[in-house]
């Protein structure tokens, strides 16, 4: 039982400077001793430890007061890397983006990929290529135009793939942890972390539109995604307004369902902010009808109306924040 209890208390101390050594950058033994609370002697041992499998490196001597310079020593956020990987309508092509990120969440490699198909397949070749290059990739993190139900991929505005095994297929091709997120939940969870929104007592709807695919909806509550049965929360291309998602819609069709989807989303949720991705007419344009048709259709609360073009970014942040937060359980727990 004491050995058992030694090693719990060595997993917690080791958390602890971890956690010390990303927030103060760089410090002496004796700085993150004080900070920590922990012995010299206990942060000798430990560093010891981190300095062998390389998830800290010794920095930079410093003058130490009128003593012996003292080295410093830096956490490593190359210690572990991850893929973030987007399926993403870009300028009406659809793409395949990789990233890779470090503990940090600093981006150190992108490229991007035309592939209209999104056949699954051709997402080895990329992810094969990537890893080679990147030996310390520890996790991948894909947000894809979708829903899953146990890794399969169940409802998607591509006809390839829905039915895939996308999850399982990834786990055994790779034997790393794989993560999937849906695209406009990503982008709006994005949105909210970057917005400092994850703690406030609020309700914040994201509807994404893209140009040649049905629209998407994300709910975000008090700092998580609401994502319902199965994940199906906002799956709002099912909803019964006798549209064909895959014509081009005329602007004054897109404005009428615009204005009936937020109409229907605001009644039924109450929302304290719609974020809005949208590139097929002018946002002052859908702005100003969005007003007008306030006017004939009265509302008991109204939202604040944010209107971006920032998807791309936000879904990329919604996506890293995942997996990097995935990988930090993984390396503390």
């Amino acid at each position: 039982m004491e050995k058992a209890n030694g090693k719990v208390i060595k997993k917690q101390n080791l958390n602890h400077l971890r956690k010390e050594l990303k927030r103060i950058g760089t410090a002496t033994k004796a700085i993150l001793s004080q900070n920590t609370g922990l012995s010299v002697v206990t942060v000798n041992s430990l560093l010891a430890e981190l300095l062998e499998t390389g998830e800290v490196k010794e920095d930079k001597i410093v003058p130490s007061g009128g003593g012996r310079p003292a080295l410093t020593y830096s956490y490593n956020p190359n210690f572990r890397l991850a893929i973030v990987l987007l399926l993403n309508e870009n300028h009406g092509e659809d793409m395949l983006v990789v990233h890779v990120v470090n503990l940090f969440g600093e981006r150190i490699f992108k490229e991007e990929h035309v592939m209209p198909h999104y056949d699954y397949r051709q997402f080895d070749n990329v992810i094969t290529k990537v890893i080679s290059e990147f030996p310390k990739i520890s996790a991948i993190g894909i947000g894809i135009p979708g829903q899953s139900i146990d890794g399969q991929i169940t409802v998607s505005s591509h006809k390839n793939l829905i039915g895939v095994q996308l999850l399982k297929h990834l786990e055994n091709t790779y034997q790393l942890p794989i993560l999937l997120e849906n695209d406009i939940n990503a982008a709006l969870k994005g949105y909210c972390s970057t917005h400092q929104m994850t703690n406030q007592d609020n309700l914040v709807v994201g509807l994404y539109f893209p140009k040649h695919h049905p629209p998407g909806m994300a709910i975000y509550r008090n700092g998580y995604i609401e994502k319902g049965q199965y994940g199906m929360a906002g799956e709002i291309k099912f909803l019964p307004l006798q549209i064909d998602w895959k014509s081009v819609l005329s602007d004054e069709d897109f404005i009428q369902v615009f204005c009936q989807i937020t109409h229907i989303t605001n009644v039924i949720l109450a929302p304290h902010k719609i974020v809005i991705y949208q590139n097929k007419i002018a946002d002052r344009l859908l702005s100003e009808q969005w007003q007008s048709y306030l006017m004939n259709h009265y509302m008991p609360s109204t939202p604040e109306m944010a209107f971006l073009h920032s998807f791309e970014l936000d879904f990329y942040k919604g996506v890293k924040t995942s997996i990097l937060q995935q990988i930090e359980e993984d390396i503390l727990y």
